[in-house]
C-alpha cells in the first residue's frame, strides 16, 4: 500500500506507461500512415500521452502486481534477520519491550526539541535494519527505519517519508546506596548522580532513571 501511494512510485510507473505507449502508437502510425513526417511524430506523442492517461489505473495496479513478489521476499528477509536479532537479543537478557520504549522516548524527544521547531508530528513506517555490536564492554545498536514526518512552515504542513539511521547505547542503572542517598552511576563518566536529576553533574550527561538504552546525538 505504501509502495503504490509513494509519489515516487507514480512518477516512475507513468513514465514506464509512457514508453509502453508512445512505442506501440509510434509503430502503428509508422506502419498505417502513408507518410511520417514531423505532424505524423506530433500525433505520436500526442496519442502516447492519452493513451498513458486513460490506462495508468490499470498499468498502476499491474506495476504493482510485479514488483510485489519481489518486495515480499524482500521483507521476508528482513524479518528472518530481525527474529536472529531479537533471539541474540534475548540471550543476551536484554528487554524487548524496554528497548522500543527506551526508542521511541528518546525519539520523540528529540523531534520535539528546539533541534526541529518545525516538526509537528511522526510515525515510525518500518523497522528496515537492526544490527548489535559490542566495543569496548558496551553494547550498540544500529537501526535504519523508514520514518514519515509532518513539518509546519510558512502556515503550510507538509508530509515527507525519510529513511533514517539511528545509534543507541545501552546503559544499565547501576544503583548504591551512599550516606542515605540513592546514587546511580553516570552511563558516560561513572560518576555518581542522585536517581533524582537528570543530568551528571559532572559530564552533563542526560540521564533518566528508567531508562537502560540512549540514543546518541
Amino acid at each position: 500500500d505504501l509502495t503504490i501511494k509513494n509519489r515516487s512510485y507514480i512518477i516512475k510507473t507513468f513514465i514506464i506507461d509512457y514508453i509502453v505507449s508512445f512505442i506501440l502508437t509510434l509503430l502503428y502510425i509508422f506502419y498505417t500512415s502513408r507518410t511520417f513526417y514531423i505532424f505524423d511524430i506530433l500525433k505520436v506523442i500526442v496519442i502516447s500521452i492519452l493513451i498513458s492517461l486513460l490506462l495508468f489505473y490499470f498499468f498502476y495496479y499491474f506495476d504493482a502486481l510485479i514488483i510485489m513478489p519481489g518486495i515480499r521476499k524482500k521483507k521476508e528477509l528482513q524479518n528472518k534477520k530481525q527474529i536472529e536479532f531479537w533471539n541474540k537479543m534475548k540471550e543476551k537478557g536484554f528487554d524487548k519491550v524496554k528497548f522500543y520504549n527506551n526508542f521511541n522516548y528518546d525519539l520523540r524527544r528529540l523531534f520535539y526539541s528546539d533541534k526541529y521547531k518545525d516538526i509537528i508530528d511522526y510515525d515510525i513506517i518500518d523497522y528496515n535494519i537492526f544490527e548489535l555490536e559490542e566495543k569496548n564492554d558496551k553494547n550498540f545498536v544500529f537501526i535504519n527505519i523508514d520514518i514519515r514526518i509532518v513539518r509546519f512552515n510558512d502556515g503550510k504542513i507538509t508530509s515527507s517519508i525519510m529513511n533514517k539511521d539511528y545509534k543507541l547505547v545501552y546503559s544499565p542503572i547501576e544503583k548504591e546506596l551512599k550516606g542515605g542517598v540513592n546514587l546511580i552511576k553516570c552511563h558516560n563518566c561513572g560518576a555518581s548522580i542522585n536517581v533524582l536529576d537528570n543530568e551528571c553533574s559532572y559530564c552533563g550527561s542526560r540521564h533518566n532513571y528508567y531508562q537502560e538504552w540512549y540514543l546518541e546525538d
